[in-house]
């Protein structure tokens, strides 16, 4: 330091033995030394300096001296790659905007006469700043060193920030325009393929809608000889199955309307005999009268009644009134057969308006008087009632008889059971109790007994007319008989105790 008799100026001050310092790019300088690599080109290569204090390792920690050594500007360009495209430009400055590198000198005069340099080193910026000016997009990226404060700044034109993307996406328009040029020439070929053959297809059908009858010489295969196997020919033969079954529905339809005719024809003939049944039963009953025998005539009024109630066959649903009177007459006429004076008991007072499939309650009475011996005992009788529990009616019929046993009562539950699981596999979908009625086909679940066909009929109809809710039960009773007990969706209308007809 002493022998070079440096400027203080020209070199920089230390603090610690660990500081270093970085000078910027200048002229290299021999600082009055003549060595053996002098020369007169030593002042026109350019260097960069960095700069080692040199301390004593005693207690005081004395500066002895400074080393500093140039490096060429040619060690960057060697070892770090300043890579840029043409048009961009990049260089490294201090804080205080002194070029240390650039890749283009002359790019870099024209940068820096811009106050576009103090702007990117302005205070307050984080370690990375950019910003867009005159289409013109610049980066500031600091390099983080306790003894260099150094900054990387690029330059870059949109031009050449966006050449890539304007080359992808002039090939992806190109690409895209051939594609839908190429697709519309296909789907006009192929929809040229398609609609040919259906146009022939239509021509076929509206020449088929003026014929009538016999369809068979009039084929679709024979007008349109369509010889590929794909959806088309699916259609085609969809379409002349169609035809076939229109032709077979029309002839079935014709012969259907000669059954009717002949069914009316019958119906019309059945009608003579219920007609003349009911005029000899009622010439009858009036030669009881006129004979004072007021027993008979009741008798045989009561069948007439039965048999005219029954015969009813448009009357698909009855009240309950109309039922307990239908069922009144019935065991009125059981018991002039057994010459018994069992008895027919209704408590309470009941709700006649309650609709519910006609013939519902007569397989009922018919069982306690044949399977039960009601008439057979001196102090017979079946007893009706009728009661709401929450949303449903309840109809009991009871009976002093015979108890049902418990293994028939659990096998009669089972046969309920799968009555209606079979009904909620196939019907419960179906909108109205119509339909329901409209399904009643006689159903007979597998192992029902012989004697038990009425009441599981019975109940059928209930599951068709009310739905899957209504429930039957057989019990026996504490009369020593046997109990059926219905229970039925909705709510009855009460009628007054004055319209009982018997």
């Amino acid at each position: 330091m002493i022998s070079l008799n440096a400027a203080e100026a020209e070199r920089p001050t230390f603090s610690e033995y660990t500081d270093v310092t970085i000078e910027p790019v200048h002229p290299m300088s021999t600082y009055g030394h003549r060595t053996y690599y002098s020369s007169g080109s030593l002042d026109t290569e350019e260097v960069f300096t960095i700069w080692l204090p040199i301390y004593s390792i005693s207690a005081e920690k004395q500066l002895l001296g400074v080393l500093s050594i140039d490096m060429p500007a040619t060690f960057i360009y060697d070892n770090c790659c300043l890579a840029y495209k043409e048009g961009e430009f990049v260089c490294i400055v201090n804080s205080d905007g002194e070029m240390i590198l650039s890749g283009s000198p002359q790019s870099g005069d024209i940068l820096f006469s811009s106050p576009i340099v103090k702007k990117l080193l302005a205070p307050g910026h984080d370690t990375f700043h950019s910003f867009t000016e005159d289409g013109v997009l610049y980066l500031k990226s600091s390099f983080p060193a306790s003894y260099l404060d150094w900054h990387m700044i690029k330059a870059a034109p949109d031009a050449s920030i966006y050449s890539s993307t304007d080359l992808q996406l002039r090939f992806l328009t190109t690409t895209f325009l051939l594609g839908v040029l190429l697709a519309t020439v296909l789907n006009s070929l192929t929809l040229t393929r398609l609609t040919g053959p259906l146009k022939k297809a239509t021509r076929y059908l509206t020449k088929a809608k003026g014929k009538s009858g016999d369809f068979s010489k009039f084929q679709l295969s024979d007008y349109l000889g369509y010889r590929q196997n794909d959806e088309l020919k699916m259609l085609f033969d969809s379409m002349q199955e169609m035809m076939d079954s229109i032709q077979h529905y029309t002839i079935r339809q014709y012969k259907m309307e000669l059954l009717q005719q002949d069914t009316e024809l019958k119906m019309l003939q059945a009608q003579i005999n219920p007609h003349f049944i009911h005029n000899t039963l009622q010439c009858l009953a009036n030669n009881a009268l006129a004979n004072n025998d007021l027993a008979q005539y009741d008798y045989i009024t009561a069948l007439g009644q039965m048999m005219r109630y029954a015969m009813e066959i448009s009357q698909t649903v009855s009240s309950l009134g109309e039922e307990l009177d239908y069922v009144y007459r019935y065991f009125t006429l059981q018991k002039m057969r057994f010459c018994s004076i069992a008895e027919f008991k209704i408590c309470p007072v009941y709700p006649r308006l309650f609709l519910l499939p006609k013939m519902t309650l007569q397989p009922l009475i018919e069982n306690c008087i044949y399977h039960g011996g009601v008439m057979k005992k001196t102090d017979g009788f079946i007893e009706f009632t009728a009661e709401t529990e929450g949303d449903f009616f309840v109809l009991s019929i009871c009976d002093n008889g015979q108890p049902i046993a418990a293994e028939r009562a659990l096998e009669m539950q089972k046969s309920f059971s799968m009555q209606k699981d079979w009904f909620v596999e196939r019907y419960a979908q179906l909108e109205t109790a119509s339909n329901y009625r409209s399904l009643a086909l006689g159903y007979y679940a597998d192992g029902i007994p012989r004697e038990h066909i009425g009441i599981n009929n019975v109940f059928m109809r209930l599951l068709f007319h009310f739905g899957a809710d209504c429930t039957i039960e057989i019990l026996a009773n504490d009369y020593g008989g046997t109990t059926v007990r219905l229970k039925l969706p909705g709510q009855p209308q009460v009628s007054a105790p004055d319209t009982i007809y018997f």
